[in-house]
């Protein structure tokens, strides 16, 4: 149980890196990638898996 959490916190570490490296707020990424900024917000947040 410990490895998927573990491996979903560097999954979100590397979103928000690859955004920031962009250097894109996040409703520009957003709209960059066409999601909603509030699902990009959650995954962000770890709340939301995909």
């Amino acid at each position: 149980m410990g490895d998927k959490k573990e491996e979903l916190k560097n999954q979100i570490e590397t979103l928000k890196n690859i955004r920031t490296d962009l250097g894109l707020n996040r409703k520009q990424f957003s709209e960059y990638m066409d999601i909603p900024i509030r699902t990009l917000e959650e995954w962000e947040a770890g709340r939301r898996k995909n």
